[in-house]
C-alpha cells in the first residue's frame, strides 16, 4: 500500500514538473507579446454569422443529445484505459507516455492537416469528400470555424476516436502500456482538434486559461497558425499546440518530390473498391 501510494506522488509530482519543462522549453527564446497573437488574420470579404465571436458548444437539444450518445461511452472508455496505464506503469514509464501523447497529438494533428489539405477530394466517396472539401475551402474562407457549435466541429474526431481507443485497448491486452497510453493521449486531445484550430483563428481569446496555455506554449496561437494560412499553406499544419511544426515542416519539405504519388495510390484504391473510374 505505502509503494502504491508513492508511485501515486511521485507521478503527480512529476506531471507538475513535467508541465513546467515543457512550458520553459516551448518559450525559452521566446519574448511572450500578447499582441502578437490577436487580430492575425484578416475577415474576408464574407461575412461570417458569428466572425470573432465564440461559437457555442451546442446550438440545440438535439446537439446535446447527440453530444451524450457519441461522446459519453468514448470518454468512458478513455478513463478506464488511463486509469490501466496510471495503475500499471512506474512513474518514469508513466510520464514518458504522456510526453509521447502530448507530442504525438500535436503531430497527428499535422499530418491530418497535410492529408485534408492534399488530396483531392474526388477521389473519394461523396461523404468523405466533402471532409475534404470543407478543409480546403477553409483557406478562401479561414474564419468558417466560427460559423458552427463546437459539437458541430468536433464530432467527427470523436467518431473516430472509437478506432484509435479499440487499438489501445489491443496493446494493453498485449502488455504494451506505454504505446497504449500515448495513443490515449494522442485521442484525447484529438477529440477536440476543431476547438485548438478555432483558438489558432482567434477563439476564446478573452479567456483567461487560454491565454495562460499560449503564453505557456502549451497551445496554438493565431502566430504560430498564421503561418499556415499567411503563406502557401504549406507550413505550420500542426494545430493543437505547434511544438512540432519544425519536425513536420522539415518531413515536409523533404517528401515535396514524392508526395504527388500519394493522391495516385488512392485513387487507384478509389477505382478498385469501385467508387468511379
Amino acid at each position: 500500500m505505502k509503494k502504491s501510494r508513492i508511485s501515486y506522488i511521485c507521478k503527480g509530482l512529476g506531471i507538475a514538473v513535467l508541465i513546467g519543462c515543457l512550458s520553459f522549453a516551448a518559450h525559452a527564446h521566446d519574448d511572450y507579446d500578447p499582441a502578437n497573437y490577436n487580430d492575425v488574420f484578416e475577415p474576408p470579404e464574407t461575412v461570417h454569422r458569428s466572425a470573432h465571436v465564440n461559437p457555442p458548444l451546442f446550438e440545440n437539444s438535439s446537439e446535446k443529445l447527440d453530444f451524450l450518445l457519441t461522446a459519453t461511452p468514448a470518454y468512458l472508455w478513455l478513463a478506464y484505459e488511463f486509469s490501466k496505464t496510471f495503475e500499471g506503469l512506474e512513474p518514469t514509464y508513466f510520464l514518458g507516455g504522456l510526453v509521447g501523447g502530448y507530442l504525438m497529438a500535436d503531430l497527428a494533428s499535422g499530418i491530418g492537416h497535410i492529408i485534408t489539405d492534399s488530396l483531392d477530394p474526388e477521389i473519394f466517396p461523396e461523404s468523405l469528400a466533402d471532409v475534404f472539401r470543407g478543409a480546403q475551402d477553409h483557406h478562401k474562407e479561414p474564419l468558417d470555424v466560427y460559423d458552427t457549435s463546437l459539437w458541430a466541429n468536433n464530432k467527427k474526431y470523436h467518431v473516430g476516436a472509437y478506432l484509435a481507443l479499440g487499438a489501445a485497448t489491443l496493446l494493453h491486452l498485449y502488455g504494451y502500456d506505454v504505446p497504449a497510453e500515448i495513443l490515449c493521449g494522442v485521442t484525447a486531445l484529438n477529440m477536440w482538434t476543431g476547438l485548438t484550430h478555432l483558438i489558432g483563428h482567434g477563439g476564446y481569446k478573452d479567456y483567461r486559461v487560454v491565454r495562460g496555455l499560449q503564453a505557456l506554449g502549451l497551445l496554438i496561437t493565431q502566430k504560430e497558425h498564421h503561418g499556415h494560412h499567411g503563406g502557401n499553406f504549406d507550413r505550420n499544419f500542426c494545430v493543437i499546440s505547434g511544438l512540432m511544426n519544425p519536425l513536420l515542416n522539415t518531413a515536409y519539405d523533404a517528401t515535396r518530390a514524392t508526395r504527388g504519388y500519394a493522391a495516385r495510390i488512392f485513387r487507384g484504391f478509389r477505382e478498385c473498391l469501385g467508387f468511379g473510374a
